[in-house]
């Protein structure tokens, strides 16, 4: 749970109201308050749950799970004091006080969707959606309009799901009908595209994505778990047991994976990275010509001349030594390719190695680069402040 309601907005803290409604497939269905576990939602309160509308009165009840008073102008229809022991049911919307980082464990409760009927016109299958937040700029023309008024679905192919002014959530049971202002923070169910398109529109002064996820409901990511997994396992086997070429397997089950939604198109060609292949399918070049040339044996025996005074373990070291200072320099993928003809020179009758030892060698220094602080991006990244020395990576 957050706190009490006047910790809201303290200290910056931006909090949203986020409404999601209980749909028929969902297992939250028949559950209480307390059994459902939505009272459990890392940085996210349950703050209202608001019943479909009787038609015989024409109204809407209301369950609050906070002090009524605290909230007035919540609900205009005199909400009641909501229990744990309320059973959950079809066509319940939950009203969630949440941070910005926690939206996403709302979104992904089983069987919910957003309240905002918005969302039922942005185009694409939900499962390849993302939560972007907003902050609309002082010269957009969005200021002045409700949400309804400024089509954000036709506009941006997006829905507004919740909205934060100054820092609080704002109150509404139809966001629909909020009017937009300056400075208002919105989070948006959108497509994956949406930061591509408007990331710099003079409507939006901030756009960013929310990074621990995509908007895919819990019962689609178990699937997909399930299927990577499996198609992971059969791949292994078969390639293991030599029916399939593990080239060809491995370039058939990604195709499955974004044949079965697991795996965007996007996501798929934004895994791919060109450079280090490119360095790497060099290094398979240089590595050959090196044995070609001689060069390989040339280089193995002046490191075996500096180490082999030390036998067998010194001759191992300063292979271990010589293939991680290179693999601080380039990629460990090309390290390993241009050390391993040099690594082969190393075994033979003359040091008493056999090739096993030297490959053994080889695939842990080429993964030494972490040891370094200048062999890693992310090392360099944290070095100075975390206030780190050199020998805290070792």
């Amino acid at each position: 749970l957050l706190g009490s309601h006047d910790d809201r907005g303290r200290k910056g803290v931006r909090t949203f109201m986020v409404p999601v409604t209980i749909t028929e497939e969902s297992s939250l269905v028949g559950e209480t308050v307390r059994s459902s576990g939505i009272l459990d939602i890392t940085g996210a309160r349950l703050e209202k749950i608001q019943r479909p509308l009787d038609y015989g009165t024409g109204r809407r009840q209301s369950r609050v799970f906070v002090d009524p008073s605290i909230i007035p102008e919540f609900d205009l229809n005199g909400p009641e004091q909501g229990s744990e022991d309320d059973v959950l049911k079809v066509g319940d919307t939950l009203h969630f006080s949440a941070h910005w980082a926690s939206i996403n464990f709302v979104f992904l409760l089983d069987g919910v969707v957003p309240a905002s009927t918005d969302v039922t016109r942005v185009s694409g299958p939900r499962n390849q959606r993302r939560i972007v937040q907003v902050v609309v700029a002082n010269s957009s023309s969005l200021v002045g309009s409700t949400v309804n008024e400024n089509q954000f679905p036709g506009r941006f192919n997006a829905a507004v799901v919740a909205i934060s002014r100054r820092d609080l959530p704002v109150l509404t049971d139809h966001i629909a009908d909020v009017i937009v202002e300056a400075g208002d923070v919105l989070i948006l169910e959108a497509t994956e595209s949406f930061k591509r398109y408007f990331g710099e529109s003079s409507e939006f002064a901030v756009v960013a994505e929310l990074s621990s996820g995509s908007f895919i409901p819990r019962r689609k990511k178990s699937f997909s778990m399930a299927f990577v997994v499996t198609m992971t396992l059969v791949m292994v086997v078969l390639s293991a047991a030599g029916i399939l070429n593990i080239v060809i397997g491995a370039a058939v089950v990604a195709c499955s994976y974004v044949l079965y939604g697991a795996l965007t198109w996007e996501q798929a060609k934004s895994s791919v990275k060109t450079d280090v292949l490119l360095v790497i399918a060099a290094a398979f070049g240089l590595g050959n010509a090196l044995q070609v040339t001689g060069m390989a044996d040339a280089i193995a025996n002046s490191l075996l001349n500096i180490f082999s005074i030390a036998g067998s373990l010194g001759v191992l070291f300063g292979l271990f030594f010589t293939t991680s200072l290179l693999s601080s320099i380039i990629s460990n993928g090309a390290t390993v390719t241009l050390m391993y003809p040099i690594a082969m020179s190393f075994s033979g009758e003359s040091t008493g190695l056999v090739p096993n030892a030297c490959l053994y060698v080889l695939m842990f220094a080429g993964s030494a680069c972490y040891a370094t602080p200048i062999g890693y991006q992310t090392n360099l990244m944290v070095m100075g402040v975390g206030g780190y020395s050199t020998v805290d990576f070792l």
